[in-house]
């Protein structure tokens, strides 16, 4: 395991810049959105280490795997397959702090390539029909009904999907550049089995993120290619906003709520809005930072949306009913009550 294969399941894209130090790879931070300013050297030791060059976030595969996928640290050493670095600090590990950044800038919407998309679109079609034809899909479908509180229409809205099986498929077949194993080989494309998250936007697909089952990691796989900016539902003439961070609560507010709000799930909550969102938010009256439950996030409110969002306010799930939409809704609490809570507490 190296941080190349990491990221890409992460859905990050790179391009070889350099044969040096075993290889070396650029792409689009999945940070601060840097165009090609995140580096990698996926040969360096433990796993490979990253630096970007804009917002100056740095380490090695453990540190990665605590930036992005948020795992505490012996997580982290557990599932690389580094447990030797728990004995070195001995559980008093700490990330290296980061230079401050003079202003947060948003950054563009990148697009998928038309031949990805293209693909992309042909793929969720499919998988729309598993979900619906398959008894696997039948039980994806009783999932989403009953742990996620989603009703049918709101499942057919959104294009859900099932794949069955895993799949491999050859990496230029989707617009992605070729890659080689360590023997030599060309890589493949992976598509793993489970629950198809589709991200589109008038028709166009985004992104792919694919839920996988319980028990396989990382437990959300992206599709190399997709588009790294946060989901999103509701762009034109809302005047309220929530921010969450998974898509999954991102559909069930839009389906509580009908379509008043404009609802933002950020996939990780380090993920920045880009410059098109930005420009949204600015004129929305009120912005709900409904962020899970937990010190990381509310860190997150503190250090960032509080302080380039003011009029964004932190409107946590009430104790005693979960740290998300979903969890508070299975517990019986009117999200459209708990909204308007929200608003009025302006």
């Amino acid at each position: 395991m190296n941080i190349y294969d990491e990221c890409e399941s992460d859905g990050i894209v790179f391009k070889k810049n350099s044969s040096t130090h075993g290889g070396v790879y650029c792409s689009e931070c999945p940070f601060c959105g840097g165009d090609d300013r995140f580096v990698i050297w996926p040969n360096e030791k433990n796993g490979g280490r990253y630096w970007c060059r804009k917002c100056e976030r740095k380490g090695d595969l453990i540190q990665y795997l605590r930036d992005f996928r948020e795992m505490t640290f012996i997580d982290a050493c557990d599932y690389s397959g580094y447990k030797h670095l728990l004995n070195r600090h001995s559980g008093n590990y700490k990330p290296k702090k980061l230079k401050k950044t003079a202003v947060w800038e948003p950054v563009e919407v990148k697009y998928p390539t038309n031949h990805w998309q293209e693909k992309a679109l042909a793929f969720v079609k499919f998988t729309i029909d598993t979900l619906w034809h398959y008894d696997e899909g039948l039980e994806i479908q009783d999932w989403l009904n009953k742990k996620r509180c989603l009703n049918d229409n709101t499942i057919k809205e959104f294009q859900f999907g099932f794949l069955h099986q895993q799949y491999y498929r050859e990496r230029d077949t989707w617009g992605l550049e070729k890659v080689k194993n360590e023997d030599g080989s060309n890589r493949k494309l992976f598509l793993p089995p489970g629950l198809v998250i589709p991200f589109t936007d008038y028709g166009d697909v985004l992104r792919l993120r694919i839920r996988r089952p319980a028990g396989e990691s990382p437990k959300y796989y992206i599709v190399p290619g997709s588009s790294m900016h946060p989901f999103f539902i509701g762009y034109h003439s809302c005047k309220e906003a929530i921010v969450v961070e998974s898509e999954l609560d991102a559909i069930l507010l839009s389906q509580e709520l009908k379509g008043e709000v404009l609802i933002i799930a950020l996939g990780a909550v380090k993920i920045r809005p880009d410059k098109r969102l930005t420009a949204a938010l600015a004129k929305i009256n009120h912005i709900l930072i409904a962020l899970d439950n937990d010190e990381v996030c509310n860190k997150e409110y503190n250090n960032f949306w509080k302080i380039n969002f003011t009029r964004s306010i932190q409107h946590n799930i009430p104790d005693g009913y979960g740290t998300d939409p979903t969890e508070a809704m299975l517990i019986i609490l009117e999200l459209h009550h708990w909204y308007l809570i929200g608003v009025v507490g302006f």
